[in-house]
C-alpha cells in the first residue's frame, strides 16, 4: 500500500506540474504513472482469472486451544502461469494468520495444509480461503473471497473439575422432588397409589372414583437438585490483554463447573450481570452451554 501511494503521489504531483509548466517532461511523467497503475491493475486481476481453490475443513474440536486442520486445494485452469498467489486460510479467528504463496504452471494443481488455533471463544462468521494477487512491483493488491459463508461457534476451554458434594438444604426452588407430607409445601404435584400407614386425609378422593382404588396426593418440596452458576461479566472488574484477561479464567470457570454438573445429570442454571441483558437463548454461547443445561 505504501508503494501505490507513491505512485499516487507522484501522478498528482506531475499533474499539477504539467498544467502549471506545459513541460513534456511532466507530461511524460504522467502518462508513466498512469501506465504503471493500468499495468499493475491488469496484471493483477488476471491473476486472479482461472484460479479454482477448495478447501476441506476438519474440526478437532470446537474448545478455545483446540484446532481445525485445513486442506486447501488451489488449481490453474487457465493456459498461463501464476505467479506470487496468496492464499490465506481462516484469518476470520483472532490471533491467527495462516498462509502460503504459491507459483502455479498452467492447469497445475496444489494440496496445502494448514492447522489453526482456535485462540478465543466466541461466534465467527468464516469464509472460504482468500486468494490474494499482486504483480511483480507490488503496487496492486487484490483479492478474492470463497462465496460460502458459516457461522462457527469457538466455546469457552473447559477443564474435569472434581466432584463438589452439595447440601439438599441449599437446594432450594420449585423442583423435582416430591412427598405426600404436605408440610413443606401446599402445591400439589401428583397422585400416586396409597402405601398403607399414610395419612388418609390426603386421599384424592376423584382419582378413587376414576380409578377404583385408592391413591394419594404427593406434594411439592419445593426442593430441586439445580446448581446455579454466577458470573460477573462487566467489564469493570476484568483486567488483562485480548486473549489473557480475568474475563475468560471466569467464564473457564464458571464452563467447567457447569460440564461437571451436566455431566453427572444436574440441572445448570447460569446467570450472568454485564452492560446487557443476556437472554436464555443465547447464553450458551458464551458459556458452552451443552444439550439438557439450562442457562438464564
Amino acid at each position: 500500500m505504501q508503494r501505490i501511494h507513491f505512485v499516487l503521489v507522484l501522478l498528482f504531483l506531475s499533474l499539477l506540474l504539467a498544467l502549471a509548466t506545459g513541460s513534456s517532461l511532466y507530461y511524460r511523467l504522467l502518462f508513466l504513472s498512469v501506465l504503471i497503475l493500468a499495468a499493475s491493475w491488469l496484471w493483477s486481476f488476471l491473476s486472479l482469472k482461472g484460479i479454482e481453490i477448495s478447501v476441506e475443513r476438519k474440526y478437532g474440536g470446537s474448545q478455545v486451544g483446540e484446532y481445525i486442520e485445513s486442506l486447501v486445494t488451489v488449481k490453474n485452469r487457465s493456459f498461463f502461469p501464476k505467479l506470487g498467489m496468496e492464499i490465506v486460510e481462516l484469518d476470520e479467528l483472532p490471533g491467527h494468520h495462516a498462509g502460503a504463496i504459491i507459483n502455479l504452471t498452467p492447469r497445475e494443481k496444489k494440496n496445502l495444509s494448514f492447522t489453526s488455533p482456535l485462540n478465543k471463544r466466541g461466534e465467527y462468521t468464516i469464509a472460504g480461503p482468500k486468494t490474494y494477487s499482486t504483480e511483480p512491483f507490488g503496487i496492486i493488491r487484490l483479492r478474492s473471497v470463497g462465496a460460502d459463508r458459516q457461522q462457527l461457534v469457538v466455546f469457552p476451554r473447559m477443564f474435569d473439575v472434581p466432584y463438589m458434594a452439595l447440601f439438599n438444604e441449599d437446594l432450594a426452588g420449585d423442583g423435582t422432588m416430591q412427598r405426600s407430607d404436605p408440610l413443606a409445601s401446599t402445591s400439589v404435584a401428583t397422585i400416586r397409589d396409597y402405601i398403607p400407614g399414610e395419612s388418609a386425609k390426603h386421599l384424592h378422593w376423584p382419582s378413587i372414583a376414576r380409578k377404583g382404588k385408592l391413591v394419594i396426593k404427593q406434594f411439592d418440596t419445593g426442593m430441586e437438585n439445580t446448581v446455579w452458576v454466577i458470573i460477573d461479566m462487566h467489564s469493570d472488574v476484568h483486567v488483562g490483554d485480548s486473549f489473557d484477561n480475568t474475563e475468560e479464567l471466569a467464564v473457564t470457570a464458571a464452563a467447567s463447573v457447569m460440564k461437571s454438573c451436566s455431566d453427572r445429570g444436574q440441572s445448570i442454571g447460569l446467570f450472568a450481570i454485564g452492560e446487557v441483558r443476556v437472554s436464555p437463548d443465547v447464553s450458551w454461547r458464551w458459556l458452552g452451554c451443552g444439550p439438557g443445561v439450562l442457562c438464564h
